[in-house]
C-alpha cells in the first residue's frame, strides 16, 4: 500500500512538471538580528561564622545572552526564490527573543560575628581599654603594644 501511494505521488508530481504545473512552497525562517547582555544579581548573605566587618565573594556574577529574532516568509516557485516578506512573531514555536545563557548571580558573604578573633589582646591604660593587633613577633617585643604606640606605624 505505501510503495503504490509513493508510486502515485511521484507520478503526480512529474504529470504537474510535464504539464507545466508550477510546484510553489512557503518556508519560514529566523534570523538573529540582535543579541545583548543580561546583567546578573549580586545576593548578600549573612555568614554567622564570619567575623563582623569582613566579607568574600562565595560565587562570582556571570553574565547572560539573549537574542532577538525576526521571521521572513519565503516563496519558493519550483525551487525558486520568488519573495520574501517578514512575518510577525505570533506563533509559541516562533519567539521574538530568547535567552541563550542564563546569567549567575554574584553571591557575597558578610560576617556577623561579634567580638574579635584570636591573637588578639586587650591592653589598660589610664583607664582606657584598647585592643592591639597583631604582628608577627620581633626581639625587642613590641608586637603586642597598640598601633600608635609601636616603632614601625611610623
Amino acid at each position: 500500500m505505501k510503495n503504490r501511494l509513493a508510486y502515485i505521488a511521484v507520478s503526480l508530481f512529474l504529470i504537474g512538471v510535464l504539464v507545466g504545473c508550477d510546484h510553489t512552497e512557503y518556508k519560514i525562517r529566523s534570523e538573529k538580528v540582535k543579541g545583548e547582555q543580561i546583567s546578573y544579581k549580586t545576593k548578600r548573605i549573612a555568614d554567622n561564622q564570619m567575623w563582623e566587618g569582613r566579607e568574600n565573594v562565595a560565587q562570582s556574577g556571570k553574565y547572560g545572552i539573549k537574542a532577538y529574532y525576526k521571521y521572513v516568509k519565503e516563496k519558493y516557485v519550483n525551487e525558486v526564490l520568488e519573495n520574501s516578506s517578514e512575518v510577525s512573531p505570533q506563533e509559541p514555536d516562533r519567539p521574538a527573543d530568547k535567552i541563550i545563557k542564563k546569567p549567575v548571580d554574584e553571591i557575597i558573604k558578610y560576617g556577623t560575628k561579634k567580638g574579635y578573633p584570636r591573637g588578639y589582646t586587650w591592653e589598660i591604660r589610664d583607664g582606657a581599654a584598647k585592643v592591639c593587633i597583631p604582628t608577627i613577633p620581633t626581639t625587642d617585643s613590641d608586637s603586642f603594644r597598640p598601633l600608635s604606640e609601636r616603632s614601625d606605624a611610623g
